[in-house]
């Protein structure tokens, strides 16, 4: 039985089970070597479903963590992809919004750091994948917030086009797997373009990861969001996952443009927050890439 088939049938728990039952030995997995042994399609879905598995689907046994970054930047943990709250005077911008049903977690981490929900006066998403958009819809029904999002995801976010996938074998997979990461569309009220403003940071689009990802560099505080264009994680700088970037030859043209911004804090989607000699690692990095 096709392995994607059997993840729409029966869930993706079963699946990743039936999966594992199929491998059998790693050092033998000729697809043609037996009729029992797997396909590529479905060794490309069971790894590509345990990567995805460990990198963004959020655990709701989790409370938001209270973590601030430095003064006026706050991260609410326990909802999967980073989010960030950013205080300007009596504003409140979200950066991203993680997963579906994290709405609550992160007002409740609003409520800690003694504000209001109505203090959010926009949610800027840097690109349109579920674990950044997910609760966008939620978090602007008890808000009112508005929603910026740079104008090549537009539609994605809208619902209007499906999500952007990889080509091949892998977008295929992803595809598969589409029908467990759906989130409820929202429609954008602002459509961001290079070096257009929200609040006090400046938007710089960084294609690649998505057609419409962005980062959000904030002059002031020296800080840059970079979105899933870059990740820090174990104490290493690295590229977005091939398996879920759109176009990596752009992203990578992407990465060399943050090496070109001046900060000392970089925030990721995904990972840790890089403090120390970030520009000049973020510059490093981006040269091995050549």
């Amino acid at each position: 039985m096709c392995l994607s088939k059997f993840y729409l049938a029966n869930g993706h728990r079963r699946g990743c089970r039936l999966a594992w039952s199929r491998l059998g030995d790693l050092g033998s997995l000729d697809p043609g070597s037996n009729p029992g042994s797997p396909t590529i399609l479905e060794l490309k879905a069971y790894h590509a479903h345990k990567l995805f598995m460990s990198m963004h689907i959020s655990d709701s046994s989790k409370g938001a963590i209270s973590t601030e970054i430095m003064e006026s930047i706050h991260q609410v943990d326990g909802v999967n992809a980073n989010v960030f709250l950013v205080i300007d005077g009596k504003e409140l911008t979200v950066i991203d919004t993680g997963m579906p049903k994290n709405s609550r977690k992160i007002l409740n981490y609003v409520h800690k750091i003694g504000r209001q929900p109505s203090d959010i006066s926009r949610i800027v998403l840097t690109h349109c994948h579920t674990d950044h958009v997910g609760s966008a819809h939620e978090l602007v029904r008890l808000t009112n917030a508005k929603v910026a999002v740079h104008q090549e995801d537009a539609d994605f976010v809208a619902g209007n086009k499906p999500l952007p996938s990889p080509k091949g074998a892998t977008g295929m997979v992803l595809k598969a797997f589409s029908f467990f990461f759906r989130f409820k569309p929202v429609q954008p009220d602002i459509m961001l373009k290079e070096n257009d403003k929200v609040g006090s940071i400046t938007v710089i689009h960084t294609p690649g990861h998505t057609p419409g990802s962005i980062s959000l560099l904030d002059t002031a505080r020296k800080v840059v969001f970079v979105g899933d264009t870059l990740r820090f994680a174990k104490g290493k700088i690295s590229a977005p996952p091939k398996w879920v970037t759109l176009d990596m030859r752009q992203a990578r043209l992407s990465i060399k443009k943050i090496a070109g911004l001046n900060f000392d804090v970089m925030l990721c989607g995904h990972g840790a927050p890089l403090r120390s000699n970030a520009s000049s690692r973020v510059k490093e990095f981006s040269g091995s890439l050549e």
